[in-house]
């Protein structure tokens, strides 16, 4: 069996759950997953019920919103840290999810060398979620969606809702 490289992007909402499916399919058939959340840190309840299916989640240690023009230095450093897991944690995994990666490679916080460098010695089938996904990943990937927003409550200023946002 050959690697995956997967890519979901889009300003749409459903990214995440996507990716979240597939740890779902894969965990049906046995196979070792890791979950790596960049930007978030806050529980979600999709974390609780993959943690006590055994999936290792690694995650930010505290959240960041930022203007791609103007990246804190401690974002920069949060997103060294967690990559460094990504590195030392992905190995023997059938899945490894690295949601909202697309995000970090856009705004160069991790460089294209490196990610690319740890696609092509990785065995492990690899999903890249986020929104602005580099054109160069969407072009070596195996499969890329898009998910796009037609109508989103948030617009409205309506908050984000338990069970369905997080």
């Amino acid at each position: 069996m050959s690697k995956r490289i997967l890519v979901i992007t889009g300003n749409g909402k459903g990214k995440t759950t996507s990716a979240i499916g597939l740890i779902i399919r894969s965990l049906g058939h046995k196979k070792k997953v890791s979950l790596f959340k960049f930007f978030k840190s806050q529980p979600s309840g999709e974390d609780k019920i993959l943690k006590n299916l055994g999936v290792k989640i690694f995650k930010f240690k505290k959240a960041f919103f930022f203007k791609p023009s103007k990246i804190p230095k401690d974002l920069k450093i949060e997103c060294q840290r967690l990559w460094r897991e990504v590195e030392k944690e992905s190995e023997n995994k059938n899945l490894v999810i690295l949601d909202e990666i697309n995000l970090a490679l856009s705004a160069n916080i991790i460089k294209k060398e490196v990610f690319k460098k740890f696609l092509n010695t990785t065995k492990s089938n690899i999903v890249c979620t986020g929104r602005n996904a580099p054109l160069w990943l969407q072009k070596i990937a195996d499969t890329v969606s898009e998910i796009k927003e037609k109508k989103h409550i948030y617009i409205k200023g309506i908050k984000a809702q338990e069970g369905i946002e997080f």
